[in-house]
């Protein structure tokens, strides 16, 4: 028999701040990082185009020895375009010093979400809780 008081949040709903939690540290771990600005280089958007054109080219005919020849060009044209690139590792650098930022933004989501206003406290046990499941989904075996 439980005593005290009752759970503030049902167990999904504590997953659920965890996991708002999760998504804005990496919304912010991705405006700190050189990613953004990978992406929006300009020989990208020639490889995506590239990859478009044949993605595009329907199921039913990438059979043949068109298709084939076309991927094979494809794939020559990217290696040309990334032979001419100098490429450097990117680097991921955590949001230090944006914890309480994080906390507030997931305290406001769940105010809006559930109707519950929630701690830091709480909301920091919300995102532990949940880093621990994802640990534990990674770990076990599917």
């Amino acid at each position: 028999m439980r005593r005290g008081r009752k759970p503030v949040l049902t167990l999904s709903e504590k997953l659920a701040v965890g996991g708002e939690c999760a998504c804005i540290r990496q919304a912010l771990t991705d405006q700190q990082t050189a990613t953004t600005k990978y992406r929006t280089r300009p020989y990208l958007r020639d490889v995506r185009k590239i990859q478009s054109e044949l993605a595009a080219v329907p199921l039913a005919s990438r059979g043949s020895r068109v298709y084939r020849d076309a991927v094979r060009q494809a794939s020559s044209d990217i290696t040309e375009i990334f032979s001419d690139v100098e490429t450097q590792p990117i680097r991921v650098r955590r949001p230090y010093g944006k914890r309480t930022e994080i906390l507030d933004a997931a305290i406001k989501w769940c105010v809006t979400t559930y109707s519950k206003p929630i701690s830091r406290r709480r909301a920091q046990d919300c995102w532990d809780a949940f880093s621990a499941v994802m640990k534990r989904l990674e770990r076990e075996p599917i």
